[in-house]
């Protein structure tokens, strides 16, 4: 992106340039006793150089001979060759200065900066925290932008985009509002995502409370593990393995996540012990601004050992923090 705008800047630089260099120089070129006439004498307005000639001559680079003619056919001695280099040197150095000195050429530039410094950081954002589903939803809004900035150059400088009609061209506050609206929502997605490590507190049936750590994209992205311990009903010491696949930002909010998945359950109490696997279905919300999320998560639980067949409901709810 930076090298897009980058190109930008130098076609308004060119444009601005052509348009410094079309001006008339008001004094005399170096080397000239005279300026350049109005029209040569021995060039006819419809030779082939004729206009090549006179644009030069409007800048100040040639001046022709004395008596108004411009002597076509004679051979350039190194004299007038060193002359017209030391008036195109003259001619560049005067533009860059005037153009350097532009209010609106600085202000252009300066409005470039900027733009390439917020599309960096969308970037930076993006790579950083945005996944699939984020990418497709700025994707638009960020092909927009690029038509602006084709529309302004007046080409496609972004390959693939072709320049709008007249009705979609976007207004550079229409383009400051899409590249703030971007800006706030990647930040609230960065700031929203949960973290791939965490630990946590948990109360609910048949475990009355406990602890947990876990991990998210383990082996492969959105697939999770966690392992837990804690008090199970009736008195009894539990310990679970879980492993659940995710669905950020299922309900349209990047905050909001569904898992779904299998678990292990092991009670043991006194001398009874039970083994059972759980079919859970949850849902994490991550709290703004901060490492924390809530949970709740429900479904059926089926005894394994030490007798298979029976059946109870598995709910809990709690709280995870994350650590990275």
């Amino acid at each position: 992106m930076r090298r897009k705008l980058t190109l930008m800047v130098m076609l308004a630089v060119l444009a601005l340039t052509g348009t410094v260099l079309a001006q008339v120089r008001p004094d005399l070129p170096t080397g000239a006793a005279e300026g350049p006439p109005l029209r040569y004498e021995d060039v006819a307005p419809d030779h082939w150089a004729s206009d090549a000639i006179n644009r030069l001559s409007a800048l100040g680079v040639l001046t022709g001979y004395p008596g108004g003619t411009f002597g076509g056919s004679r051979a350039a001695t190194r004299y007038e060759l060193a002359v017209v280099a030391a008036r195109l040197l003259d001619l560049l150095s005067s533009s860059i200065t005037q153009l350097v000195s532009d209010p609106d050429f600085q202000a252009a530039i300066e409005d470039a900066a900027t733009h390439g410094e917020r599309l960096d950081r969308i970037e930076e954002l993006l790579s950083d925290s945005a996944g699939p589903e984020e990418i497709m939803e700025f994707s638009e809004r960020l092909a927009a932008v690029e038509d602006h900035l084709n529309t302004a150059a007046g080409e496609d400088l972004f390959p693939g985009r072709a320049t709008p009609a007249e009705e979609t061209v976007l207004s550079d506050e229409q383009m400051a509002e899409i590249l703030s609206q971007l800006e706030q929502q990647l930040l609230r997605s960065q700031a929203t995502a949960l973290t791939d490590v965490y630990f946590g507190v948990l109360t609910g049936y048949p475990v009355a409370g406990g602890l947990q750590v876990g991990m998210r994209n383990v082996f492969t992205e959105h697939l999770g593990a966690r392992f837990g311990i804690g008090y199970a009903l009736p008195g009894a010491f539990s310990m679970e393995l879980a492993s659940f696949w995710e669905w950020p930002a299922i309900f349209g909010e990047p905050e909001v996540t569904l898992y779904a998945g299998p678990g292990i359950l092991a009670r043991v109490g006194g001398a009874a012990a039970a083994l059972d696997l759980e079919l859970l279905v949850g849902v994490e919300y991550s709290l703004p601004d901060g490492p924390v999320s809530i949970f709740g998560e429900v479904g059926p639980g089926f005894t394994l050992a030490p007798e298979a067949g029976d059946a109870g409901l598995v709910a809990r709810v709690g709280m995870n923090y994350g650590i990275f």
